[in-house]
This record gives C-alpha cells, structure tokens and sequence, in this order.
C-alpha cells in the first residue's frame, strides 16, 4: 500500500474541485440546451424526430377515455397455467388492436380488475381468474362477442 501525503497507510485522496461548471446545468447551458437565464427545470418539449400521432381506430379521444373496442371482432378467453410459474393467466386473444393500444387496454385492464395485466405480442395476459367480470367489462367496451376457450 502506498503512503498518503501525512506519511498514513492508504491511498491519497484529493478533492475536486467544487464549482467551475461542472454541475448538470451549467454543462447543459454550455452546450446550449439550455438558456443561460433559465433557473428553473427547461420545460417539456417533444423529442426531436417523433411526430404527433393522430388517435387510431379503436382509440377514444387518445388518452382521456376508455379504450373503444368496437373494432375487434371475436375475442377469446383462455385460461392458462403453464409456463406462468403455477400461476393462472387469463389471456385475451384475438384483439387485433396495435402495440400501443394493447398497452393501454392492459392498464386499463389491470385498473377495472384489481391486478395486474400485461400485453404480450398481440394477447394481453391478466393475473388470475377474472372470468366473468372481464367478460362483462369487455362487453361493456363494445366487444361482440366473447369466448371462452379451453
């Protein structure tokens, strides 16, 4: 072990330097993402290449209200416990909805059942066996009509 500046075992510690720019901010000021009057955090803006997306079929009013399900045809519930570590998945197949919509519609899911859902490719898998209160709230979202299968 090498000796410390006072002749001590350890290595030998020096401070940096405090100030002259080298906080979060004023590395964001020099490089110009921020103004140099700004004290405050730099407000939202949206990231550079992303455009907004209009609301798609099946979408009611982007983020405010509920998913609109009217667009899906036949939906099947199957019921499922192997591969989920010995626990029952209800799967909700057949949606035919996006990747963003299948997202969405398992929070929503996961909210109106009280436990947790999660989409996966093109079926949205829920924890446990809410059978005939998913069906109903499904229903409810304008699904014509529901199956259960084995």
């Amino acid at each position: 072990m090498g000796r410390g500046e006072e002749g001590k075992r350890g290595a030998v510690w020096r401070e940096a330097p405090r100030g002259g720019g080298t906080s979060l901010g004023d590395l964001m000021r020099k490089a110009g993402l921020v103004p140099a009057e700004a004290s405050g955090p730099a407000p939202k803006e949206a990231p550079v290449g992303r455009q907004a997306v209009a609301p798609q079929v099946g979408d009611a009013n982007a983020e405010d209200g509920p998913t609109d399900l009217s667009v899906c045809g036949k939906v099947v519930l199957r019921r499922e416990r192997k591969g989920h570590g010995g626990r029952t998945v209800t799967r909700i197949e057949g949606l035919g909805l996006p990747a963003d919509l299948l997202e969405r519609l398992a929070r929503e899911v996961a909210k109106a059942m009280g436990c947790g859902a999660r989409a996966d490719a093109d079926v949205v898998a829920v924890q446990g066996e809410p059978g005939d209160r998913l069906e109903a709230w499904l229903r409810e979202r304008g699904v014509r009509k529901v199956v259960r299968g084995n």
